[in-house]
């Protein structure tokens, strides 16, 4: 049913649609509350339904008693104690700010676009689109797990996305370009360590590895029979294969077999 007057067209029970974009709403009223328009993010009619169906059956479910926002943070806290120290840390830090910002506010108080305002502030103080997105992953995961001890009826960050990263521009040196910079490093008197800088930063121009990937290589990684080597990242425990390729197959043997070259009065390969 569609008034002339209205942008707004009632197509079911509880479903409407906003004409201008033809995105549907739900409609409906809970726990006796006059009832308010949710839009269901889509044009389509069959997605609509079953997403209005999943929103009346999440608005049915019982919510337990209402829990304050500090409570909720110290349960999110608790969640995260197994987890890596790094990750406690930042996990913290966010925590220290929403209790400092909010304050101890019913959780249930807390809107969408003051949640939204809280991480704006992210950037507004300078910070990376990074850093913003992991502090929107982190609240979202809290409001996450309200929901499940349903002390909410629903997440008002679920369908938030993130910033979009800039992409970063690198200068990316010329093979003879980075022939010098290795002359530079293996050329340092003073650097005890030039050596094994030149050796590394050989095997990750060679390899196309980065410093993770490299620094965390050992012997018993490579496999000279089956010509492959195990590369792992840091905070993980399961590597991935990458064939020895023929740009490197003759530096890590000599590495292996300690076959060295003097370069510039250091003993390099």
């Amino acid at each position: 049913m569609k008034n002339e007057n209205s942008p707004w067209t009632t197509v079911a029970e509880s479903l409407v649609r906003y004409e201008p974009s033809g995105t549907y709403y739900s409609y409906f009223r809970t726990n006796g509350k006059p009832p308010v328009k949710k839009s269901l993010k889509t044009t389509d009619f069959a997605t609509a339904k079953r997403r209005l169906a999943e929103r009346k059956a999440q608005a049915e479910k019982p919510v337990a008693a209402g829990i304050k926002l500090l409570a909720m943070i110290e349960k999110h806290e608790a969640s995260v104690s197994h987890k890596a120290e790094s990750t406690q840390t930042r996990t913290k830090c966010l925590c220290k700010k929403l209790s400092t910002h909010f304050g101890d506010v019913p959780l249930h108080e807390l809107k969408f676009s003051e949640l939204k305002a809280f991480l704006n502030l992210r950037i507004a103080e300078g910070g990376a689109k990074s850093s913003y997105n992991e502090d929107l992953r982190e609240l979202k995961e809290l409001l996450e797990s309200a929901v499940k001890d349903k002390y909410l009826l629903e997440n008002p960050l679920k369908e938030e996305k993130g910033l979009k990263r800039d992409k970063p521009l690198r200068d990316t040196p010329s093979k003879e370009e980075f022939e010098v910079i290795l002359e530079s490093v293996a050329g340092k008197a003073e650097n005890r360590d030039a050596v094994d800088s030149y050796n590394f930063l050989k095997f990750m121009a060679r390899a196309g590895v980065g410093n993770s990937e490299a620094a965390n290589l050992k012997w018993k990684h490579i496999d000279f029979e089956k010509n492959q080597m195990r590369l792992y990242r840091n905070k993980t425990d399961t590597g991935y294969l990458v064939p020895i390729y023929s740009s490197i197959k003759d530096f890590i043997t000599a590495l292996y077999e300690g076959l060295f070259v003097t370069f510039r009065g250091k003993t390099t390969v």
